[in-house]
């Protein structure tokens, strides 16, 4: 009560809507609140977000620039402080349906605490995406690019599955603390894992994949079989694991 929390607050619902306008490209950043998130590709919409949320205390949306814009979308109290579900709110009630355009390339952030998100972003553009997640679970089925894109997981704990079209150019950062964190690539794919640093986690791989580097317990690289004459290769850093699983399969 003294932070201005209450525990009993009615779960209110809003449309928080921008157009594209003159943009040619977008960062996007959404803080996701404690319930459920489904991200998707616009139809039919000169919008560059489109969001129908549920939510608890109050939302900050700004949108700023012209050519390149920024938008920004989080769930805020009314002291400024990010809201943490005290009641025993369920996913449901707390439903997140975000909306962005396929028209230009987006640079997507998403930062969120807790809960659950399925991102549907094959048919988005992405220039790059960034994930910072405490727990929860994470669905993603990425984009088929013709042009290469970077990926970047934090995961504190909780599950990823990130689903790889064929045929992309794609470069994955993770950061792990535990947690289960899979990459589903397609068969035949040109792929290279690259755990830098592991503590007491583990790494799952195809049994096709040929060890090239031994660092000790589970650090060094493995490869798939055509990766080095591949010209469109997925590269899958692990810079740091403190426990958990990483998997590719």
């Amino acid at each position: 009560p003294a932070l201005g929390l209450n525990a009993n607050a009615p779960v209110k619902s809003g449309q928080f809507t921008a157009p594209v306008g003159n943009a040619t490209s977008a960062r996007v950043n959404l803080n996701l609140a404690s319930g459920t998130t489904t991200i998707d590709a616009l139809s039919d919409s000169n919008a560059l977000i489109d969001a129908k949320l549920n939510y608890v205390g109050a939302i900050d949306f700004a949108v700023q620039g012209d050519a390149e814009k920024t938008v920004r979308l989080q769930q805020r109290n009314g002291t400024g402080i990010m809201f943490w579900p005290f009641s025993s709110l369920n996913g449901d009630q707390l439903r997140w349906d975000i909306g962005l355009t396929p028209r230009i390339p987006i640079d997507l952030r998403i930062d969120a605490s807790s809960g659950s998100a399925q991102l549907n972003l094959s048919d988005l553009k992405l220039q790059a995406l960034t994930i910072d997640a405490s727990s929860g679970a994470f669905n993603a089925d990425l984009p088929d690019m013709p042009e290469h894109y970077d990926v970047r997981v934090q995961a504190s704990s909780g599950s990823f599955n990130m689903n790889v079209p064929e045929g992309v150019d794609l470069r994955a950062e993770v950061d792990m603390s535990s947690g289960h964190v899979v990459f589903d690539v397609p068969n035949g794919a040109a792929v290279q894992v690259d755990v830098r640093n592991s503590s007491s986690g583990s790494v799952v791989v195809p049994s096709d994949y040929t060890r090239t580097r031994d660092d000790g317990r589970d650090q060094g690289t493995w490869e798939s079989p055509n990766y080095g004459q591949a010209e469109r290769k997925i590269i899958l850093v692990v810079t740091d694991m403190s426990s958990g699983t990483f998997e590719v399969r």
